[in-house]
This record gives C-alpha cells, sequence and structure tokens, in this order.
C-alpha cells in the first residue's frame, strides 16, 4: 500500500470518528433537555399552617321542638260556650277568662235540689237533737252533707257575684247565676282551639291547647354508643332545615334512662330558649352534639390529609419547606370533622401544609403558592 493510500485511509477514519463523535454528543444533549425541563416543573397549590387549637367532634340528628310547659285546657262542668274568641295564634296570660260557658239547667236544678234537701235534713237533726231525740253524730253527718251539697252548687254555678262568695249558699236560690268562667292556667300562645262560641262544651271536653314558648326542649332520639360520650349538662347547637343561616346553642337537661332496642337510640332533651319566636312547636330541628374532644390539639384542614384508607387513622400530608419544596409526611390521625383533622403524630405545629394540589404531588416537588382567594 502506497504512503498515499495510507494516509488516505486515516484521514477517512478521523472525519468517521469525529461524525460518530458529533452524533453522540448531539443524542446525548437531546436526552438530556426533557430531565432538565422535567426538573423546572413547579406545581401551584394551597397551603395552611398546621395550628394547635381545640377540635371536637360530632354527631348530629334529627329532633323536634316542644313548648317548656303545655296545658290543655278543659272546663269542669259542661254547658252553652257563650262567650269565646277565635284564639288560635293568641297570646294569653295566666288567669285569664278564655271562655264563658252557661251551665246545663239539669245540673244546676239537680245541685239546687240536693242543697235544699240537705239543708231542711240539717234543720230537722238539730231541731231533734235541742230536743234530746238524736245523738251529736247524727247532726254532724247532716252538717257535713249540707256543705258538700253547698260546694257542689258554687262549681256547677262557677259563680263570681256574691250569692257565691258569701257565707249563705242559701243566697244562690234565689240570686241570678252567672257564667261559669274558663281561665288560662299558664301563660302562653294558643297553639290549638278545638271548640268556639256557640257549641256546647262537655265537662272535661277539650277547648284549647296553650303552649309557653319562650323556652322550648328539643327531643331527638340519639344513638346509644353516642350518647355514652355526652352528659347533662353539655353544649348542643341546633340547626333549623328552614333556617340554614341559623346556628342556636342550648344545653343538654335530660338524657332517658332507657334505650329504643330496635333502634338503638336514647332520647336526649337540648333547652333552648327562643325569645325570638323563630321556633315552633311541632317543628324540626337537628341537634349536633359534640362527642370526642380535647382543648389543644395539632390540627390541619381536612383537605390536607391523604388517608391510607376511610377507616385507617394512617395517611399522609406534604410539607412545604421554606424553598417552597413539598415533602411527604407520615401522619397518625385522632378526632376527625369535615372541616378539620386532629394530627397526634408527624407534626409538631407551625408546619406548613398542602391543602390543594397534593393529590399525587410527586416527594420532592417544587411548588409555588397560590395566596389568590379560591372563587
Amino acid at each position: 500500500m502506497t504512503a498515499d493510500r495510507r494516509r488516505s485511509l486515516v484521514l477517512a477514519s478521523v472525519v468517521v470518528a469525529a461524525l460518530v463523535l458529533g452524533v453522540v454528543l448531539y443524542l446525548r444533549k437531546r436526552s438530556a433537555q426533557p430531565a432538565a425541563a422535567e426538573a423546572e416543573v413547579v406545581v401551584g397549590v394551597r397551603v395552611a399552617k398546621a395550628e394547635h387549637k381545640p377540635i371536637a367532634a360530632e354527631s348530629s340528628t334529627l329532633g323536634t321542638i316542644f313548648p317548656r310547659e303545655q296545658a290543655t285546657v278543659s272546663p269542669k262542668i259542661g254547658g252553652q260556650i257563650v262567650r269565646m274568641a277565635l284564639l288560635k295564634n293568641a297570646v294569653v296570660a295566666k288567669g285569664e277568662v278564655i271562655a264563658q260557658l252557661e251551665p246545663a239547667d239539669r245540673d244546676i236544678r239537680d245541685a239546687r235540689a240536693n242543697l235544699d234537701a240537705a239543708r231542711a235534713l240539717y234543720e230537722r237533726r238539730r231541731v231533734l237533737y235541742a230536743q234530746g231525740g238524736i245523738a251529736l253524730r247524727e247532726v254532724e253527718a247532716a252538717r257535713l252533707a249540707l256543705t258538700t251539697a253547698e260546694n257542689t252548687v258554687r262549681l256547677a254555678a262557677d259563680r263570681t257575684g256574691p250569692g257565691a262568695a258569701g257565707g249563705d249558699p242559701g243566697g244562690s236560690r234565689g240570686a241570678p247565676l252567672t257564667y261559669a268562667s274558663v281561665r288560662a292556667p299558664i301563660s302562653g300562645v294558643v297553639t290549638d282551639q278545638f271548640q268556639f262560641q256557640g257549641e256546647f262544651a262537655a265537662a272535661g271536653a277539650r277547648l284549647v291547647t296553650i303552649a309557653d314558648m319562650s323556652e322550648v326542649i328539643v327531643k331527638a332520639q340519639v344513638a346509644d354508643n353516642v350518647v355514652a360520650q355526652v352528659q347533662v349538662g353539655n353544649a348542643a347547637t341546633i340547626l333549623l332545615p328552614d333556617q340554614p343561616d341559623v346556628r342556636l346553642t342550648g344545653r343538654i337537661s335530660l338524657i332517658s334512662r332507657s334505650s329504643d332496642p330496635v333502634n338503638r337510640t336514647v332520647e336526649v332533651w337540648v333547652n333552648l330558649t327562643n325569645e325570638t319566636g323563630r321556633l315552633r312547636a311541632g317543628g324540626a330541628a337537628e341537634v349536633v352534639v359534640a362527642t370526642k374532644q380535647t382543648d389543644d390539639a395539632v390540627v390541619v384542614p381536612a383537605s390536607a390529609v391523604s388517608l391510607d384508607a376511610p377507616n385507617k387513622n394512617t395517611g399522609t400530608v406534604m410539607v412545604v419547606d421554606a424553598g417552597n419544596v413539598a415533602h411527604e409526611t407520615r401522619v397518625t390521625v385522632g378526632i376527625r370533622t369535615p372541616q378539620s383533622v386532629q394530627v397526634t403524630a408527624g407534626l409538631k405545629g407551625g408546619e406548613t401544609v398542602v391543602t390543594e394540589g397534593n393529590y399525587a404531588l410527586p416527594d420532592g416537588s417544587k411548588v409555588e403558592i397560590n395566596t389568590a382567594r379560591p372563587e
């Protein structure tokens, strides 16, 4: 092989080697570009602080509103209702006359006849005793029968005149009878009216129902395992289905000593004032009671925790460091509410945790904190 040919082969080999080296460098540069681009990806997130504050688990159930005090008003004797206004929803005071009845003639006649007979018997025996004809005990028995007859006349007539109040029951024989007055036994609102002016009311029949709504009782059936964690005197929150913005606070006044064996529930009473009158008898109300609670806990928003499973108390949170890098941190949780979670292990408080954008966020990701208010 000549020297010229040898030089040509060497030169060609150098050129080929240079080309190969150039191709290798180019391919390395191309392969390095995606990695560099990937390293520069920044994820936008929202964050919150892990805080030390109280937290309590809550349990809710539906209850019914009852007045603190309620009375059904009935006449003691039967008679025609001669005066009675339309009282439903009216406010009445204790002792106020709500109806007047004209007593039945037969009742009055019978009571008067019994009184006349008792008075006559007493007078005869008194004369006989003075003459020595009978024993004193027979006079006393007649006197007792006369007193009973006098009381019967007073009750039947429900007098307001001097003939009733005076000491001489005999005045009832000639004095005109006044109407029987039915009075309100308590102050409150008339929630129901069963009879009206002009109708005949029998003795013991319902006229009206009066409810004292200045304070109410919400009665609810609470699961027995929840009742075990509450006690009389605990605060309870009352929510109204028809007024979603209203939150009222009451106190547990009674926990039943018996339970429903079918539903495994216990009746709980919550007392609260009703000064504004927004609570109505028979209405529905949601009763929310606190069960587990602590005054000092490390608390994070519920959205910050990714639980291993819904029924597990372990999971992860993404903690953002000073360099805006998110680090996956294992945590153990305790009390949970729809809004917050207690962290019992894994956080000390004060850490910045990701609350939005943490789903499938890789450990070590660079993040950008979004401070804008969510819509």
